[in-house]
């Protein structure tokens, strides 16, 4: 999903038909078409096409959930790899953008820029686990290659 549709401009208790779903999620007619072959329930199969608000919310709230990245302390987004990994090194910088820290660093695998907002009551607690789990290498036999070993964990949060 490209961009986070707002749940509460949709009314749980209305019925819509295909454009007004389109106008309150502020997406295409063609959107919610794709969103009914990936799913969404409308309420019979006769035209005009009504969809329930409520069954509208559950789709984008369980499309939305399944996207989220949730991040072990001390990991950052890496957009290469488009998952949560350690900075090369343990190596953060800390970017203030207005109010918010940014806390940035190097991808371990593709080497492309991670990075992740924090809090600033809770940048001291991230820098404790930024460095992630100890790396291991191993040589292979009969080449000069080393490869880097890296465990990623999937958090429990």
């Amino acid at each position: 999903m490209a961009k986070r549709i707002k749940t509460s401009r949709i009314r749980s208790n209305r019925s819509y038909d295909v454009i007004e779903a389109a106008k309150a999620c502020g997406v295409t007619h063609w959107t919610i078409r794709n969103w009914i072959k990936a799913g969404l329930r409308p309420l019979d199969s006769q035209k005009p096409t009504l969809i329930l608000g409520e069954a509208l919310k559950a789709f984008l709230d369980e499309r939305q959930q399944k996207s989220r990245m949730r991040l072990c302390d001390g990991q950052l987004y890496c957009t290469g790899c488009k998952s949560g990994t350690f900075a090369l090194g343990g190596k953060i910088e800390i970017k203030e953008y207005g109010k918010r820290l940014a806390a940035q660093g190097i991808c371990v695998r593709c080497k492309t820029l991670t990075s992740r907002f924090v809090s600033a009551s809770q940048m001291a607690e991230f820098l404790k686990n930024a460095s992630g789990p100890p790396l291991t290498t191993e040589g292979t036999k009969g080449t000069e290659e080393t490869i880097l070993k890296f465990p990623l964990q999937r958090c429990m949060k």
